[in-house]
């Protein structure tokens, strides 16, 4: 919580406009991490950037069904990676 509650306090100082206009946010209802419990609304939605502070490094099928629809993903994680996605 404290990473995307940073992030989004950088990007509303730097953006303002555009955060109050475009930013979707979500929090997750529990203490799970990455994106496989809102991967459906992303997908519904058709967001084109996914921004995923401290998390999602291994959501690699997430991912990829975002890719699909021609949506991005930026993970930003401290946590290293098997691989690129």
């Amino acid at each position: 919580m404290t990473s995307a509650a940073l992030f989004i306090n950088y990007l509303s100082k730097i953006f303002p406009t555009w955060v109050n206009s475009c930013l979707t946010w979500k929090m997750h209802q529990g203490k799970q991490h990455g994106l496989a419990d809102c991967i459906d609304e992303i997908e519904t939605n058709k967001y084109k950037l996914v921004l995923c502070p401290d998390s999602a490094s291994n959501d690699y099928n997430e991912h990829a069904r975002i890719k699909a629809y021609g949506g991005n993903t930026i993970v930003l994680d401290h946590h290293l990676a098997d691989k690129i996605s």
